[in-house]
């Protein structure tokens, strides 16, 4: 075989099977702010979001999003079926 060949059976093979990996924390959580924030937590080992917790999550939603969005356009994920899992702690402010 020669590195032509080669070359281009890997790229093949990449974009049959294409894969985009996005990793992220939560945003930020009662119990790391001020008093007032922290008085409304009801389950004390899983601390709801902020409201600025929030925000941050729809942003990275978003940016994740588009990322995807990009890819596809750029036909970097080309395919017919794609399928796109999403994976989640259980915990509320993961939610």
């Amino acid at each position: 075989h020669n590195q032509k060949h080669r070359k281009n059976t890997s790229s093949t093979r990449l974009y049959q099977n294409p894969k985009m990996i996005f990793i992220m924390r939560h945003g930020e959580r009662a119990d790391n702010c001020g008093p007032e924030e922290k008085s409304k937590i009801e389950v004390q080992h899983d601390p709801h979001l902020t409201p600025m917790g929030k925000s941050q999550a729809k942003e990275a939603g978003k940016a994740i999003q588009n990322m995807i969005k990009d890819g596809f356009e750029k036909g970097l994920l080309a395919t017919k079926n794609p399928k796109i899992v999403a994976v989640s702690s259980p915990f509320l402010r993961c939610l």
